[in-house]
């Protein structure tokens, strides 16, 4: 399997709150083919507490990517669990590296520590969704399913790309939306310049910022996608995402782009801006 959705609350107000979301984002990173390691004192969702004090983690898992790179070009993150500014609202932690010392830490670090905390919380149940692509990618769309971007949050961590679009062992980005500005970093895999310059996807829509507008033409839309750089010359375009305006996205809906594969819109919950200064681009993450 290689996409999954599940449903809970985005808010532990109680512990069976917090076993709730923080498992249902834990099954799904299992469920699209990531594979947990056997480092010591992993969180264990039966008997974790929830959060007392905000922006603290209750506990972590460390996976591993399971593609045919894993060998030659391993990667390995570190997923915490826990409160974000608030209390009650979710949050979990990223770190990326490659590889782990068994009892949680990882080593050889690409991507630093980065918290996607959500801005609100809800006690009502939403859907999330996750996917893996061709397996060299996570894509964790979460808490999308009751359209409000105070809780809806992006995650993505993907291998650098070749012209062509298939995965390769020389760099890696991580993605999250904490606000309408995504936040990104690059590494290289070599770590010969282990901290390239970040990048914003370089989407500049031709539509007036101050209405919602479509750019659909004959009952086709475009869209858009990123360039990263990993700061040696070299450039790649990610697949676990792509932009578009969130008037031609449709909520939840999927489509398909030749040449790129079936992706699933995330609208109306996540907005970016779109390049002209208005919050009316939408992302919709690969889906199969």
């Amino acid at each position: 399997m290689t996409t999954t959705s599940w449903t809970s609350a985005p808010t532990h107000t109680t512990d069976a709150l917090f076993r709730a979301w923080g498992k249902g984002v834990s099954d799904a990173i299992a469920a699209v083919g990531f594979i947990r390691t056997a480092d010591t004192g992993q969180i264990n969702w039966t008997t974790v507490t929830m959060p007392t004090v905000a922006n603290t983690q209750q506990g972590y898992e460390v996976y591993r990517f399971n593609d045919t790179l894993q060998a030659t070009a391993p990667l390995f993150f570190r997923v915490g669990y826990g409160s974000g500014s608030v209390l009650s609202y979710p949050s979990i932690w990223l770190t990326v590296g490659k590889g782990s010392d068994g009892a949680g830490a990882i080593t050889s670090t690409l991507v630093p520590l980065s918290q996607v905390g959500l801005s609100g919380s809800n006690a009502t149940a939403t859907a999330s969704y996750a996917s893996s692509g061709d397996g060299s990618l996570l894509a964790l769309a979460m808490f999308v399913g009751g359209g409000s971007t105070t809780y809806s949050r992006l995650a993505l961590i993907e291998r650098s790309r070749s012209s062509v679009g298939a995965a390769t062992g020389t760099g890696v980005v991580v993605l999250h939306y904490p606000s309408t500005t995504p936040i990104t970093k690059t590494a290289n895999y070599p770590s010969t310049y282990p901290y390239p310059p970040s990048f914003k996807w370089p989407v500049q829509m031709p539509t007036d910022s101050g209405s919602d507008n479509s750019l659909s033409n004959g009952g086709k839309a475009p869209v858009f996608a990123a360039t990263v750089t990993d700061g040696l010359g070299n450039f790649w375009q990610p697949r676990s995402m792509l932009l578009g305006m969130r008037s031609d996205m449709g909520s939840l809906s999927t489509f398909t782009v030749p040449g790129w594969g079936t992706y699933m819109s995330c609208a109306p919950g996540l907005q970016f801006f779109d390049g002209q200064g208005g919050i009316y681009a939408s992302p919709a993450i690969r889906w199969e």
